[in-house]
């Protein structure tokens, strides 16, 4: 029989497979570059389109702006999301992007309308 990748020995000795971004002795390792994390919806701020979420492997807020998630227009604090890490040059630091899990556009859209323009949503 071949290795199968086993970290911990579960009831009866048999072996238990091992999580992703886990070590074998319960200790989170670096995800592969490409790989998808998990993380909570610290904040997020409907009127100005962006919030922050907690990565569940530790480590600083990430920055997530409206525009880097996939599958809604906004995400609500406390859901369970899903992102790629990517490092912004200009921050010189990570940010969420390609983020699943969001919500559909809040209802009357994003701004108050205190924008250029003075109409509702981004700038007008």
């Amino acid at each position: 029989m071949g290795e199968m990748g086993v970290g911990m020995v579960g009831e009866m000795g048999m072996p238990m497979p091992q999580q992703p971004g886990m070590d074998g002795v319960g200790q989170q390792m670096p995800l592969p570059e490409g790989a998808r994390s998990i993380g909570t919806v610290r904040r997020w701020t409907n009127d100005r389109g962006f919030g922050f979420i907690a990565p569940e492997d530790g480590g600083e807020d990430l920055f997530c702006h409206f525009s880097g998630i996939e599958d809604g227009k906004c995400l609500i604090q406390g859901s369970k999301v899903e992102f790629m890490k990517t490092f912004d040059e200009r921050k010189g630091k990570e940010r969420a992007e390609q983020v699943t899990g969001g919500a559909p556009e809040p209802e009357g859209g994003f701004g108050g309308g205190g924008g250029f323009g003075g109409g509702g949503g981004f700038g007008g």
